[in-house]
């Protein structure tokens, strides 16, 4: 064999490695996206995580199928989806939210799993430690609990002569009790004086509203919970009408009508869940990879809903705010 013929050969069989290495990688992944709310499964959301694949080359239909599964704010749902989900052989499962991740958890141990939105992975046992998680899973955490100080201090801004805030939480999550705790410790260290608001899963949320208004409430702060996140809509029309200024960790209820919100984005953290999703599928294991935390929180005001209940956004918030919806 001469000098021509040699490097024609380990030519071809460089080329034959690499394709064989790249459809070991990326031919035929099957990824599950289980959520309590029919956002994170379609439109913007699951076009974020579209994003993320195709920023590492990874296209859909070619090297991955995505299998969106919604409890539709139904939370006994999230079993029943998560067994679905291991049973057509997801490669892995992205869980969004900690029901989600709690119901991926049940149903397998093995398949990899990507949490999105967890308020604490490591007091929910999702996780041994951030910087280890272990077993089968990793993520980002949102930390919404801890918000509690920040959402007061944004809420007192905006309206000064607040001396009574309703909080919105969603008796059912097992997290409502440590947020009510931070809460009401962020409502005392302000000096006024905190409403609970009950509602759970079963509870009409007009009677919610309702409830907080006749209360005497002058302002309301609504919790991260999945499954309130789903009646944001008619919260925020709820706020309007009985004309309480609403901050949220989420900036879907400013969008949806509410004055504010303060928290991270849960759109770009599904984005940032394929760049987990790419290291597993070449070849990472999930309980080496670390917990992310939120590095940016963004804050969002509604001018156009600040006029609607009769306030004056001070020029101090405006100045400080990621976007105003006009």
């Amino acid at each position: 064999m001469n000098r021509r013929d040699l490097v024609i050969t380990f030519l071809a069989v460089g080329i034959a490695q690499d394709v064989a290495t790249t459809q070991s990688q990326k031919v035929g992944w099957r990824i599950g996206i289980l959520s309590p709310s029919s956002a994170a499964v379609s439109g913007p959301y699951l076009e974020q995580f579209r994003d993320g694949m195709r920023e590492a080359n990874y296209t859909e239909g070619q090297h991955y199928s995505v299998e969106g599964r919604s409890a539709e704010g139904v939370r006994e749902r999230l079993d029943a989806l998560a067994a679905e989900l291991v049973r057509l052989n997801m490669d892995v499962i992205v869980a969004v939210t900690t029901s989600a991740v709690a119901a991926a958890r049940k149903a397998t141990a093995t398949i990899p799993i990507v949490f999105v939105s967890v308020g604490d992975p490591v007091a929910t046992g999702f996780a041994d430690s951030l910087a280890h998680p272990g077993r089968n899973m990793t993520g980002m955490a949102n930390f919404s609990v801890d918000l509690a100080p920040k959402l007061m201090e944004l809420l007192k801004l905006a309206v000064p002569r607040a001396s009574s805030i309703a909080w919105l939480g969603n008796t059912s999550n097992p997290l409502n009790v440590p947020a009510t705790a931070r809460m009401q410790a962020a409502a005392s260290a302000i000096g006024v004086q905190l409403m609970l608001t009950h509602w759970n899963d079963n509870n009409d949320i007009n009677a919610a509203m309702s409830e907080a208004a006749r209360g005497g409430a002058q302002a309301i702060v609504v919790s991260g919970d999945p499954y309130l996140f789903e009646h944001r809509k008619e919260i925020s029309d709820m706020a309007i009408k009985h004309r309480l200024p609403l901050i949220s960790p989420y900036r879907e209820y400013t969008e949806a009508g509410s004055l504010m919100s303060y928290g991270i984005n849960v759109r770009a953290q599904l984005r940032q869940a394929a760049t987990f999703v790419v290291k597993i599928m070449r070849g990472a294991k999930p309980g080496d990879l670390p917990v992310e935390q939120p590095t940016t929180l963004e804050l969002v005001l509604s001018a156009k809903t600040a006029k609607a209940i009769g306030i004056t956004i001070p020029q101090s918030l405006l100045i400080r705010a990621d976007r105003v919806i006009e």
